[in-house]
């Protein structure tokens, strides 16, 4: 079409393409927003939840430590007297094979892992979905630790005496859905003769990290 109705249309019709494409530009734009704003968002809430796994693995690892130095009461659902009866059932019962050997790389002991709850219920129903868990081993010289017990026989005191140069390890991680974080604490133990000759257990945390 030509003339002055012709060029009309034609303009309008160029105007209409040019609002489209500056409206589909705006579009992307405010999408693009949009899904910076829930990558952000989701960063944020996957950095907190992980800052909150850090958080409660350090506090309950630090309570971990409280029940093993000063020996207070159990502070989970275990069946024990306390932590530190429960550590030093483990390391016993375990005797010279439950040791993790540093110079044998054949029949390695695999960590024990203990779920740890309050008053019967999981950590995790206590902490809003942040389940707690401990991963326990010890290490020393399984040879070294074997002959101490046969040479001990049935004496209580010796058989327990034989431990008294390992180091324990104690790891807690703390999940929460894909996010999750570990400390691990590791104690010096002692055995010594106390009340009566009964062996009584020492720990010394030698660090966390």
């Amino acid at each position: 079409m030509s003339g002055p109705k012709g060029k009309q249309i034609n303009n309008k019709g160029a105007a209409m393409i040019l609002v489209l494409c500056i409206m589909m530009v705006f579009l992307a734009l405010s999408l693009s927003i949009l899904l910076a704003a829930s990558v952000m968002q989701g960063t944020a809430r996957k950095a907190a939840v992980s800052e909150r796994c850090k958080s409660a693995a350090f506090s309950y690892s630090e309570m971990v430590e409280r029940q093993l130095v000063v020996g207070a009461e159990v502070i989970s659902s275990m069946e024990a007297d306390s932590v530190k009866s429960l550590f030093r059932t483990l390391i016993v019962d375990g005797g010279a094979a439950g040791v993790y050997d540093p110079e044998e790389t054949a029949d390695v002991p695999e960590k024990i892992t203990l779920a740890c709850g309050m008053e019967g219920e999981s950590i995790g129903q206590t902490l809003n979905g942040y389940n707690i868990q401990m991963q326990v081993y010890w290490e020393g010289d399984g040879k070294e630790i074997e002959n101490a017990l046969n040479a001990a026989g049935s004496d209580p005191l010796e058989i327990e005496q034989a431990y008294r140069d390992i180091r324990l390890y104690v790891d807690v991680i703390c999940v929460k859905a894909s996010e999750s974080y570990r400390v691990r604490s590791e104690y010096a133990v002692t055995v010594v003769g106390g009340v009566n000759g009964n062996p009584e257990w020492g720990f010394t945390l030698g660090g966390r990290y």
